[in-house]
């Protein structure tokens, strides 16, 4: 009886024990999540040698990661300027397939952002907001035009396609951004005219999922129309794409300069 007594009391302190550790493994578990940082030119002895602070220029260069404090709103502002200076011409399927694709030069933006943790998980990530607006349109090898959306059918500028508000989270993506409008807003709308395969009001609806690498999020139409998450007029009508190199840029207030913003993913516990 004293045995049988000692081998249930040796089996509470074995389960004791067990419990203790995977308690332990559980509070140091490393969570992947990602964080923004400004990307900022501190001088010699910083971690990257461009402005964008990219993976791909990780090394001794004078622009560093600086933290931005969890849960401060960042204003920010997204174009298609890259850090030379130049400006990358983003592509908007107009329908379905790149015969109606319309080309746009210029793409300007603004919003905010924020670091958020979720209690939950303890998982790190960028929530935030912001509307696009792409500017001189070209017209189609179809003849398409294209005028901004007014409303009620109301054609405003020529060659204008504006986005609704649209929300962007890193929430589970790692390295990736979910661009999604707010619920029952389309992601985007405009009209068209003098295009052979439609006219009138166009509007997209759906998310996108794009890469973030640095200050940069690199929206590839290929990958987008593959997912079927962009779509013309409706959630069953033609899939849709969007290709474009857009770069983050904020400041915590107004008496500041905006600078690049670089999201990035790490492990944290």
């Amino acid at each position: 009886m004293i045995n049988r007594y000692r081998g249930i009391i040796c089996l509470c302190m074995l389960c004791t024990l067990a419990l203790s550790a995977i308690g332990a493994q559980s509070a140091t578990a490393a969570t992947k999540g990602t964080t923004a940082f400004t990307c900022k030119e501190t001088g010699a002895g910083g971690g990257f040698t461009k402005a964008h602070c990219k993976a791909a220029d990780a090394g001794s260069g004078k622009f560093s990661h600086v933290a931005i404090p969890q849960d401060t709103t960042t204003e920010v502002t997204i174009s298609n300027e890259t850090t030379g200076g130049e400006s990358l011409a983003s592509q908007l399927m107009l329908g379905s397939g790149d015969t109606v694709t319309g080309v746009a030069p210029e793409v300007s933006g603004s919003g905010w952002l924020k670091n958020v943790i979720d209690p939950g998980t303890g998982e790190h990530y960028i929530h935030g907001e912001f509307a696009l607006t792409y500017s001189g349109i070209t017209e189609s090898l179809l003849g398409c035009e294209v005028f901004k959306d007014n409303g009620g059918g109301e054609k405003g500028a020529k060659g204008v396609v504006q986005t609704t508000t649209l929300t962007f989270t890193t929430k589970g993506l790692g390295d990736y951004v979910r661009i999604t409008p707010k619920e029952g807003a389309p992601f985007a709308s405009a009209i068209v005219a003098k295009c052979a395969s439609f006219e009138g009001t166009l509007k997209w609806v759906g998310s996108v999922k794009c890469p973030v690498d640095g200050a940069t999020i690199l929206c590839d139409k290929e990958v987008i129309t593959a997912e079927k998450t962009l779509r013309v007029g409706s959630l069953a009508g033609p899939v849709s794409g969007i290709f474009g190199s857009y770069t983050l840029k904020g400041r915590a207030n107004s008496s500041d300069t905006y600078q690049p913003i670089s999201p990035t993913t790490i492990e944290t516990t």
